[in-house]
């Protein structure tokens, strides 16, 4: 079966690590860039789709090559997946769990090294830390119809007038305000189900109904790559949920 992998850190303080950002370039870090750090790109809600994620992408190259992140104290180690507070918050995989996409995936995603630095503000923390950017979109998640079907996700429908999956009040455009899978974590409500057809050689991806916002919380990942992550011994930190399959299509309505 495959995995959800959380990228948004809720309530999870062991991998919310306090860490001291440090403007490199003061004279090309103006205000309006320092103002991306905590809210994101300018207009991301109006340009929408795939341009919106190349804006996002090149706003986290911008960022690597302008600040630093620095521990605010010395540690032995780190967890294997870090939460930036941003929005979103922005999460960072190490060098480990690159490998491990790379190896399966070889091709499909880009990554961002994280300019991470002890608490010194001078030595660079000795295994690399990256912002995956995950380029594998799979219309993935089979909606609920409301028929009760096990075979189908359960609170986790199609919304045809905004286009994209979405939950709770899927139903109705007006309260459906969100895309966002987190409430995967608050029991039986919300219950995706996956189609095995969609889905079939796929190891790393993400629903492709999110393209409609630039960031949709976390990624699915294989069986295979998830045992590739665990022989790496780079699960610390990582939260990772089994996602049941279906002989359903994923077919939007």
């Amino acid at each position: 079966m495959p995995f959800w992998m959380d990228a948004q850190g809720d309530g999870r303080p062991a991998s919310q690590i306090s860490l001291r950002r440090v403007v490199k370039r003061p004279e090309v870090f103006d205000g309006r860039a320092n103002k991306f750090v905590m809210f994101g790109p300018p207009d991301y809600e109006e340009n929408g789709g795939y341009e919106d994620h190349r804006e996002y992408w090149m706003w986290e190259q911008y960022l690597s090559e302008n600040l630093l992140y620095c521990l605010d104290e010395d540690r032995e180690n780190l967890p294997a997946q870090l939460f930036v507070a941003r929005l979103g918050p922005a999460t960072y995989i190490c060098d480990r769990i690159k490998r491990a996409i790379e190896e399966l995936d070889p091709g499909m995603h880009r990554f961002v090294r994280m300019p991470l630095m002890c608490a010194d503000q001078i030595t660079p923390w000795p295994e690399p830390y990256w912002f995956w950017w995950c380029e594998h979109f799979i219309d993935c998640i089979v909606p609920d119809k409301r028929d009760g079907d096990p075979r189908r996700s359960h609170g986790i429908g199609w919304n045809a007038d905004r286009g994209y999956i979405g939950f709770r009040h899927w139903v109705d455009p007006e309260k459906d305000n969100s895309v966002y899978l987190t409430t995967i974590w608050s029991g039986p409500d919300y219950v995706p189900v996956l189609s095995e057809s969609s889905i079939e050689g796929a190891h790393a991806w993400r629903e492709k109904s999110h393209l409609k916002r630039y960031t949709a919380n976390g990624f699915f990942l294989s069986d295979a790559l998830v045992s590739r992550i665990k022989q790496e011994l780079a699960t610390d930190g990582v939260r990772l949920v089994e996602i049941s399959t279906s002989s359903l299509s994923a077919r939007r309505p």
